[in-house]
């Protein structure tokens, strides 16, 4: 997996975040943070992921003081958070959620006609985020998506097994 997310939780102790980043990038990987650009500089990771609350409160100006290499990913559920994301120059974003997810039972599912329509509108790469698992890879790739992105798809033995494969 060459890109993974960590999620900053109160309490979580640093060592253990710093130890998965440096796991992922003896992995090859890049590291974004779930959380404040404060946190994710210091803890030195290759960008930030923004929830729909950060994405609401991003400025945009902050965008070109960052280095370039920085990367800046996040979720959308709409036209309105799309553009949103386009704003602030990220340089991907996680539609979401495509298919019905036990972390979110409540959210209205976009299908996969909704993923393509903002898929179609987007001006950088989109990830099919919600639902997901290795078998709906070529799904999202044939709808306008790049890839997807999950979190307990890549948790089951096998799913993680290929996925290193």
């Amino acid at each position: 997996v060459p890109l993974v997310q960590l999620r900053l939780r109160p309490g979580r102790p640093q060592l253990l975040l710093r130890e998965a980043i440096k796991r992922v990038r003896s992995a090859g990987g890049k590291v974004l943070l779930n959380g404040s650009l404060e946190q994710a500089q210091a803890l030195g990771t290759d960008g930030i992921h923004l929830n729909r609350a950060r994405l609401a409160e991003w400025d945009a100006a902050s965008r070109p003081t960052l280095p370039p290499s920085f990367l800046v990913s996040t979720v959308v559920h709409n036209a309105d958070e799309l553009a949103a994301a386009e704003r602030i120059q990220a340089d991907m974003v996680l539609i979401s959620p495509v298919k019905p997810t036990a972390s979110h039972p409540d959210a209205a599912v976009l299908g996969w006609s909704g993923f393509a329509a903002l898929a179609a509108r987007a001006t950088m790469p989109a990830y099919a985020l919600g639902g997901m698992s290795l078998a709906d890879l070529h799904a999202a790739r044939r709808h306008g998506g790049q890839g997807i992105a999950a979190i307990s798809a890549f948790w089951q033995s096998d799913e993680l097994d290929q996925a290193r494969d």
